[in-house]
């Protein structure tokens, strides 16, 4: 079973759930379940995260570079926020993963907006000052 696993997820998946709705417990492929399971948070993290550190860097950009601010800056905060928002809807428990990576998504986000408004490193305050609401607001 395990080989299925690593040549067709899909086809090992669709199998999987079948022996699960057939009470054929003992076919499971209980190893590589678990894996699966606990990839399935991973993702979503790392999305959050992505979304996260882009809504951060367009929000920077927009405040430290206004008269640089363009449609697309706009459409990357609203889809942010929107992307956030659709995690945080499905997995409402994902809020504490906000909470534990904001911090490290602004140190990314800044390094970003300086890289791409050219602007000198000092124009961006170090410490992040976005709380979670705000970030989660669509205002902008």
């Amino acid at each position: 079973m395990s080989c299925l696993h690593d040549k067709d997820l899909l086809l090992w998946s669709e199998e999987q759930s079948a022996l699960l709705r057939n009470g054929e417990y003992d076919l499971l492929d209980i190893e590589n379940i678990i894996e699966e399971l606990d990839a399935v948070g991973k993702s979503d993290q790392h999305a959050l995260y992505s979304y996260l550190v882009v809504l951060i860097t367009h929000l920077l950009k927009k405040e430290y570079q206004p008269g640089m601010l363009s449609k697309s800056w706009i459409r990357s905060i609203s889809n942010s926020r929107g992307g956030i928002a659709k995690i945080l809807k499905r997995n409402p428990s994902y809020t504490r993963f906000l909470h534990d990576d904001i911090d490290d998504a602004y140190k990314m986000a800044r390094k970003n907006a300086i890289l791409e408004t050219g602007l000198k490193p000092e124009v961006f305050p170090k410490v992040n000052f976005y709380d979670i609401d705000f970030l989660l607001t669509e205002a902008d």
